[in-house]
């Protein structure tokens, strides 16, 4: 049905509209794979027809862009505004705003997994991470990679996103839970549904997080930081 946008419209009043995602002769829907909103306010949206869309100013215009592959399923801008695509097929892109042109930022071999999540977890250090292939690890300046599975203490080697939190740690969500990779160490922190050794279970039932755990993002609580976990059913842990 395209995209819901909600404006605010005094403290009480919320509008809804719809941002059409229409791109073929037959005037139906494209489906949304990703979408995000850049430091410059447009917001960038890949379709399942191998299609982005920009739409920009205040009406909301709406203009194509090429797409690096078939199917975009996350979108992401470094802390250099640089915008990024991961891909269903297992490949990872970097588009020039100037050119309007993608660069392949994967080594060839490194990566052959869908790509579910893009996130800069130190500057110039980007994690992409996977479904059956754990996390990939690119140094941007470099080149050099390196790949994060259960032999490095995350809790399964498939995984749906990875953020960062205001205090620089990393946050990694699993089919069974959480890792935490706190800055500066070199050893991830667990949070599971499950209790291993009498430990109060961190997280919601086992259900919840064995379904396509969607995000892990950090929340500001006064001088506490929390962090929310949602899954696809089940509920949400903070």
């Amino acid at each position: 049905e395209g995209i819901i946008r909600y404006q605010s419209n005094g403290p009480e009043a919320i509008i809804a509209d719809t941002l059409a995602t229409v791109m073929r002769s037959d005037s139906t829907y494209a489906t949304v794979r990703a979408m995000i909103t850049r430091r410059d306010g447009a917001v960038w949206v890949s379709l399942v027809n191998d299609s982005l869309l920009v739409f920009k100013g205040k009406e909301r215009t709406m203009e194509k862009q090429g797409a690096p592959c078939i199917d975009i399923m996350e979108l992401f801008e470094d802390s250099g505004e640089s915008l990024w695509a991961g891909c269903s097929e297992g490949n990872i892109w970097r588009l020039d705003d100037e050119t309007r042109t993608w660069t392949e930022e994967k080594p060839v071999g490194a990566v052959q997994a869908y790509i579910t999540g893009i996130a800069e977890v130190a500057p110039g250090i980007v994690w992409a991470t996977t479904l059956g292939k754990g996390v990939f690890e690119l140094d941007v300046a470099t080149g050099e990679t390196m790949e994060y599975t259960r032999q490095n203490g995350f809790l399964d080697r498939n995984v749906w996103d990875v953020t960062t939190d205001r205090e620089g740690n990393t946050w990694v969500s699993q089919n069974t839970g959480l890792s935490k990779l706190r800055m500066n160490q070199a050893a991830f922190r667990t949070y599971t549904s499950r209790s291993y050794t009498g430990e109060r279970p961190a997280l919601v039932g086992a259900e919840a997080l064995a379904t396509e755990p969607d995000i892990a993002w950090p929340l500001a609580s006064g001088d506490t930081l929390q962090v929310l976990a949602a899954a696809t059913s089940g509920g949400l842990s903070l």
